[in-house]
């Protein structure tokens, strides 16, 4: 009988998440096209019925932030512990992790820093402690902006960036709050556990994409290698904002070419031609 056909092929993996969304965690996945360096946005439903410019999607290259606007600006939290004082949060220090602890057992803890003027804000990155036993309570934090401090303490009633931010640790996490303008930037920890803040950083919005794809086909490209972080809104609705880290994976370099087949070995030389018999004996 003839052979059986080989089985066929397993499906292939899944892209992988490389980056996390906003309130309702949608999540970008690479093509897996590094060649052409493109994304592709996966929402599942929030794109069904969208026509095209309802949806808005930018990008904000993390090596090029420019200047940290929060360096050194006065900063107020809701309660300080021991020597940990507010501006340890945004001096520049990161490294060591001097930590902020704001010591609210009974109210809501925060960290507030006053940037002087109104800004659009951009991208907002954060560190804290890295210890493991707090990473489940930081899961809860919440960015506020607006632009003045509001009714509530601590700019608490403030525009809400993003809320039950996924656990931050001593390597820092950035978020894209571009389309936000405010003055005033707080952290805040709406749960019964000191918040331990290393260091926050704040840069004002500077895109380097902006795009507004086909829902039915959100592929965006133009991407260099690097790491990014964007949002994607719809209709600028900003209950819709959504965040996203993005890491372009350099394509591999081509393997160097074969090198050139030995040459073959030269001819052995002829063998040496037969001596010549010896002459006859002379006659006698």
């Amino acid at each position: 009988p003839p052979p059986s056909p080989p089985p066929p092929s397993p499906p292939p993996p899944s892209p992988p998440p490389i980056g996390y969304g906003g309130r309702e965690r949608h999540n970008m996945y690479n093509t897996g096209n590094s060649a052409t360096n493109c994304i592709t946005l996966q929402a599942g439903d929030a794109l069904n019925g969208l026509n095209q410019g309802d949806l808005d999607v930018s990008f904000t290259d993390l090596n090029q932030l420019g200047t940290n606007i929060a360096f050194n600006k006065p900063a107020t939290m809701s309660s300080t512990l021991e020597h940990y004082v507010s501006h340890l949060a945004n001096d520049g220090i990161k490294g060591n992790c001097d930590i902020s602890v704001s010591k609210s057992y009974y109210e809501n803890g925060w960290w507030m820093v006053d940037l002087g003027e109104s800004k659009d804000i951009g991208v907002i990155k954060m560190w804290a402690s890295g210890i493991a036993s707090e990473a489940a309570h930081l899961s809860q934090w919440e960015i506020h902006i607006g632009p003045e401090v509001g009714y509530l303490p601590g700019g608490l009633a403030n525009a809400v960036c993003e809320a039950k931010i996924p656990a931050v640790d001593h390597q820092g996490q950035a978020f894209d709050c571009t389309g936000m303008t405010g003055r005033y930037v707080t952290i805040s920890l709406p749960t019964s556990y000191p918040l331990n803040i290393c260091e926050i950083e704040i840069y004002e919005a500077n895109p380097v994409i902006h795009t507004q794809p086909d829902p039915s086909d959100p592929t965006i490209c133009g991407f260099d290698d690097g790491s990014y972080v964007g949002h994607w809104t719809i209709n600028g609705d900003a209950v819709t904002h959504h965040e996203t880290d993005v890491v372009i994976v350099t394509p591999p370099s081509p393997p160097p070419p074969s090198p050139p087949p030995p040459s073959p070995p030269p001819p052995s030389p002829p063998p040496p031609s037969p001596s010549p018999p010896p002459p006859p004996p002379p006659n006698p």
